[in-house]
């Protein structure tokens, strides 16, 4: 994306695996994705993703169904995973979450997203 303007930054909560509930947290999310992205979209036809194709999966729905893409995924103690998104005014914003991997990062991103 261009670099000029003031982009629209969201910062969600850290999905974090520390504990026995944020564990369960962070697997009740990828599931939940996992299976919207299953049943495909306006754009995408269903398809089954498994684990293997999750992170497939996610980047092609993020790019068709929201004009997004991933612009990174860094990682020092824990993933911080950035995404783009081209709205419909033109206008840009961006998509930050840390976690303490970056397949649950992503999920939450794609989970905003598609409540935004």
């Amino acid at each position: 994306m261009s670099g000029g303007d003031e982009v629209e930054t969201v910062q969600l909560p850290m999905v974090c695996t520390c504990s026995p509930e944020g564990a369960q947290a962070a697997a009740e999310l990828r599931a939940r994705v996992t299976e919207r992205l299953s049943e495909g979209s306006r754009v995408l036809r269903a398809r089954p993703v498994t684990d293997a194709g999750f992170l497939s999966a996610v980047c092609l729905s993020l790019n068709a169904d929201f004009q997004a893409h991933v612009a990174g995924i860094f990682m020092d103690q824990w993933f911080l995973v950035v995404v783009e998104q081209l709205l419909p005014s033109n206008e840009e914003r961006r998509v930050v979450v840390q976690a303490d991997a970056a397949e649950d990062g992503l999920a939450a991103v794609w989970e905003w997203l598609s409540q935004a």
